[in-house]
């Protein structure tokens, strides 16, 4: 039941114009109640995360996936993380850019694992329609929505 009214909130979300993103989000907040997405609690993850990316795999054709560690270094458990990620070439120009989380609550999906108070996990976000040329040391995160416990 609980993953047909996921379904069910993903598409209406993705015909409402959402992006895939913003209709994870939404079909995060209908079924689990929440988490509550806040200003305190995307203060702490900025003061609180740090990412370090290790590795780039090619997903598919057109899909670049970037495998990374986040450590929280703070006292709280970060329960929803969304992203904005950003490729760059050695001068630092776009060479491709996506959203993503790196964690969530809903029961599918990659980075569906809170990152704990004072712990640390693996994550991966995917960028789809990379330009050759981008480095990795280069990539840039920026996170964009929060939610703690």
């Amino acid at each position: 039941m609980k993953r047909t009214a996921i379904a069910a909130a993903l598409a209406l979300a993705v015909a409402a114009g959402c992006t895939q993103a913003d209709a994870t989000r939404e079909a995060n907040k209908q079924v689990t109640g929440g988490p509550e997405i806040t200003q305190d609690a995307l203060a702490y993850a900025k003061d609180n995360l740090t990412f370090k990316f290790e590795s780039a795999i090619p997903h598919g054709s057109d899909i670049t996936m970037l495998v990374g560690t986040v450590k929280n270094k703070g006292p709280r458990t970060v329960v929803y993380v969304k992203v904005a990620v950003v490729l760059q070439d050695e001068k630092g120009q776009p060479m491709g850019s996506d959203t993503d989380f790196v964690a969530h609550k809903l029961p599918f999906g990659e980075n569906k694992t809170p990152i704990r108070a004072n712990g640390s996990r693996q994550f991966t976000v995917k960028i789809k329609d990379v330009k050759p040329g981008w480095k990795l040391e280069k990539t840039q995160i920026t996170i964009l929505e929060a939610a703690v416990q």
